[in-house]
């Protein structure tokens, strides 16, 4: 039985730090927790975003996925086509590591770990692993005090939440499409990508920044970098705007047939972030 959605937010912050010596396999998330195979999301993250339950548990999900003999994959709980190399690398890795599975008729619990400084959780433990690697301390709640327009935010906290309508979400909701990214046409078009892994928008990222003068992050996922401390402000608004004018650009190519090149939205995106400065200078 899949796990609620308010439990899993209370532990994502937790995950990091947290592994599972995997028993009956019902207590750690197959997806969001490191249950000897590293945390999969990451590992997978377009395979991730096609599962429509991506908060089923280690027993839950294998329960769907497998054969009682654990020879055949039914990728049944995926919502489309999937990506065509993803499956069979994720099969290879669960095939590889079968001693890792659990025992879908156990009844013992998975014992959780936590692996900095002690095999125990304790509060200080926590608090020296965060102060220490403050990359890996993201919160939802840095998007909304960033100095950007309320679309730009709004717009943001669903990217970032994955709410906003790209192809692989609609199909999710029942809608009969061909997903295929309207920026770079080579690719399904996925939150992920669209954010971070079209060609397109790493274009128009490495032009903004040219532009800026602002040094260019970190490579980095574009959800860590907008929720995490380490980045300076301007940095984070910078890219939040980006990755809105790239939207915006990529709307425009569905709904008006209209196209621009990288170039041009880059140098939107400059003018926005300059317009955003000038505001903030005149309040001061």
């Amino acid at each position: 039985m899949p796990l609620s959605k308010p439990f899993a937010k209370i532990w994502s912050l937790f995950s990091v730090g947290l592994s599972f010596s995997i028993k009956s396999g019902k207590q750690a998330l197959f997806w969001h927790h490191d249950w000897g195979l590293g945390i999969l999301r990451y590992s997978f993250p377009q395979l991730f975003s096609f599962d429509v339950h991506d908060l089923l548990s280690v027993h839950a999900f294998l329960s769907l996925a497998w054969t009682r003999q654990h020879e055949l994959f039914m990728p049944s709980m995926f919502s489309t086509a999937l990506p065509s190399t993803q499956l069979p690398s994720l099969l290879l890795l669960l095939s590889a590591n079968s001693l890792l599975l659990p025992d879908l008729g156990s009844s013992f619990p998975d014992t959780p770990i936590w692996k900095f400084h002690h095999p125990h959780f304790t509060p200080n433990s926590f608090y020296s692993f965060f102060k220490t690697n403050p990359a890996h301390c993201s919160d939802l709640r840095l998007i909304w005090k960033l100095k950007a327009p309320p679309r730009m935010i709004v717009f943001a906290w669903q990217m970032l939440q994955r709410r906003i309508p790209t192809q692989d979400v609609l199909q999710k909701r029942g809608w009969h499409l061909a997903n295929r990214c309207p920026l770079c046409t080579s690719a399904l078009e996925t939150v992920l990508h669209i954010s971070q892994d079209c060609p397109f928008f790493i274009s128009v990222c490495q032009q903004v920044y040219q532009l800026s003068n602002i040094t260019n992050p970190a490579r980095a996922s574009t959800a860590s970098l907008l929720q995490s401390l380490v980045p300076d402000r301007k940095q984070r608004e910078l890219l939040l705007i980006t990755c809105f004018t790239v939207w915006r650009e990529r709307c425009s190519r569905i709904f008006s047939s209209a196209s621009r090149n990288a170039s041009a939205i880059a140098e939107d995106s400059i003018f926005e972030w300059g317009v955003l400065n000038a505001h903030s200078l005149n309040n001061f």
